[in-house]
């Protein structure tokens, strides 16, 4: 038996829409090391990476079991369950499991001028990040969803990848900013998520949030910004069109999934969804049975 697994990988194809678009993902995949213990042979071979790699991508992984020796520079990190590493491009590392415990880890390759821009207003200094346990499930759910929308490869995956995207680096900024200085604000934009996900069905403004966390208005909408990169309402806006994809995958007409996520205007609904999507909700609701 093969001691190495690759439980799931997906390449995607990728056009110039896509690439114009900002954000968009080259491969997803979620694999299994088993601990040298069981194979201590193949330790020393395939799963170390003794001269390193340069990626010309950049790189999302989150360990979901066992462990990882991480190098990086001068560094020589043991990495755990609910680490996260992001690898950029042109910064050479290399890694092996961690040959008591195996590794089991998800992970998603991206590029886009939007991550770029990320990088240079400095969303993310840190490489390693520690995701608090509030966070953790949310955090591998979007994984999974990129996975699963990955395994269904059309013409519209790569939009509908970007806002799991989009969703997945919000995560990631809130956790960093928990770690530091910033944990106030961190706490006050992920209690405002948490609410936005129990409120998907309302029709609610930014104002409503803001009064909820008993904080002004424009306070909110800075330390929202600061913290995820977007405003709250076009955050919550992009929840329910995450939502409405479901919805609507799950054969509920157009006109019920506008009425469930709270849109008294079925026309404005369904130029927003195209706006985010590149298609109209009807559209994406039949290519689904084509």
């Amino acid at each position: 038996m093969d001691k190495i697994s690759t439980l799931e990988h997906f390449h995607l194809s990728i056009s110039d829409d896509d690439i114009n678009w900002g954000l968009y993902v080259r491969s997803a995949g979620k694999s299994r090391v088993c601990s040298s213990a069981v194979e201590p042979e193949l330790y020393r071979g395939v799963r170390l990476m003794p001269r390193g790699r340069i990626l010309s991508h950049y790189q999302i992984s989150m360990i979901i079991s066992g462990g990882m020796i991480y190098y990086t520079g001068n560094r020589n990190l043991k990495l755990e369950p609910g680490n996260v590493i992001i690898s950029y491009p042109g910064i050479s590392h290399r890694y092996h499991s961690d040959p008591d415990k195996g590794l089991e880890e998800i992970w998603v390759s991206f590029n886009g001028y939007y991550m770029d821009m990320l990088l240079k207003k400095n969303f993310f200094p840190n490489d390693i990040l520690r995701i608090p346990s509030s966070l953790n499930t949310r955090l591998l759910c979007v994984f999974h969803s990129i996975l699963d929308m990955a395994s269904r490869q059309g013409l519209k995956t790569q939009k509908q990848l970007s806002s799991h995207l989009l969703d997945l680096l919000s995560i990631l900024r809130i956790s960093m900013l928990a770690l530091g200085s910033e944990s106030h604000s961190a706490s006050l934009v992920e209690k405002a998520i948490g609410m936005m996900h129990c409120e998907i069905g309302a029709n609610l403004d930014s104002a409503y949030f803001a009064d909820k966390l008993n904080i002004s208005l424009p306070h909110f909408r800075r330390v929202f910004k600061q913290t995820s990169g977007i405003p709250p309402h076009l955050f919550f806006q992009k929840l329910k069109i995450q939502k409405a994809k479901e919805l609507l995958e799950s054969n509920l007409t157009v006109k019920d999934t506008s009425l469930r996520l709270g849109f008294e205007d079925q026309c404005y609904f369904s130029r927003i969804f195209k706006k985010d999507t590149g298609v109209s909700p009807g559209k994406y609701r039949d290519s689904l049975t084509a």
